[in-house]
């Protein structure tokens, strides 16, 4: 329970503003340590909190219910996290100040297809690891003619080809 110190409301409690309420600890009246907080939007936090923001470890849910967890600084995600979209891809890897930034993986929903790289200001930057599709999409169509080669990629993409390699 939150108690009355020098003024100020310390110790486990509730707080509610006109943006979010607030389950946790507070310090001299404001969200420090750990809690819980449902926004005005409808989105979630919990986990770590410095000064009223949400900073440390922590885990947001979004009205569409994409999904973040990680490091935050600020009330941005920075530093490590993965985050889950509502539609089905996800990012792993390094946040700066709610960008992707850095050393990551994303993975796009639908076709699975992964690329692992260097972000930079939210944007695959450099791809450091190409997928089978997406060498399948560079080589094929200069080894096969075109209509074997719009086969087998389609196949791939499904999921149903496969390789075998020798020499005979």
């Amino acid at each position: 329970k939150a108690t009355l110190v020098r003024g100020e409301v310390q110790g486990e409690g509730e707080l509610k503003t006109a943006d979010y309420t607030y389950i946790g600890t507070l310090r001299r009246g404001v969200p420090h340590g750990k809690g819980f907080f449902t926004y005005k939007s409808g989105m979630q936090y919990e986990g770590d909190v410095v000064a009223g923001q949400r900073e440390g470890k922590g885990i947001a849910v979004e009205t569409d219910r994409s999904e973040y967890v990680g490091e935050w600084k600020d009330g941005r995600p920075h530093g490590w996290g993965e985050m889950k979209y509502a539609e089905g891809g996800s990012y792993s890897g390094q946040w700066q100040q709610g960008k992707r930034q850095g050393r990551g993986k994303i993975v796009y929903a639908g076709s699975g297809r992964t690329f692992e790289g260097e972000f930079a200001n939210d944007l695959l930057h450099r791809d450091i690891q190409p997928t089978v599709l997406d060498l399948a999409e560079r080589v094929l169509p200069r080894l096969l003619p075109p209509e074997a080669s719009a086969r087998l990629q389609a196949k791939l993409q499904e999921g149903g080809a496969s390789f075998r390699f020798g020499v005979g």
